[in-house]
């Protein structure tokens, strides 16, 4: 073969292997591209769920100050029930010395009887 002849050969090889790689390369840029765009889409999506420091010490504060609300509620409400107990302990009491009375006034009846008979 004559050099004449080797020369547009070897052009047209080197210009088809440059004509393959730059498709293949755009293809490879193409789908790196799309890769990007899919792994940003999911940073936002995980980064959705997440709260910051901020955001999470003012939930903590929300919930603390919510407890806290709740245990001086229980609290008012146990002294309530204090309270009210207490008011019906007393009426027990008078009821109940007003009974033993009774029957102590009866069973010196019962006695008084007893020493006569």
């Amino acid at each position: 073969m004559s050099p004449e002849v080797l020369l547009p050969m070897a052009i047209a090889t080197l210009l088809g292997w440059g004509g393959f790689t730059w498709r293949k390369s755009e293809d490879a840029l193409s789908k790196a591209n799309q890769a990007q765009d899919l792994v940003d889409k999911l940073e936002i999506k995980i980064a959705e769920k997440y709260v910051t420091k901020e955001e999470l010490k003012d939930s903590v504060n929300i919930v603390a100050q919510e407890l806290a609300r709740m245990r001086e509620d229980i609290a008012r409400s146990f002294d309530l029930i204090r309270e009210q107990n207490k008011e019906s302990y007393n009426q027990l009491t008078t009821t109940l010395t007003r009974v033993e009375d009774k029957v102590d006034y009866r069973m010196s009846d019962v006695n008084i009887i007893d020493r006569t008979s």
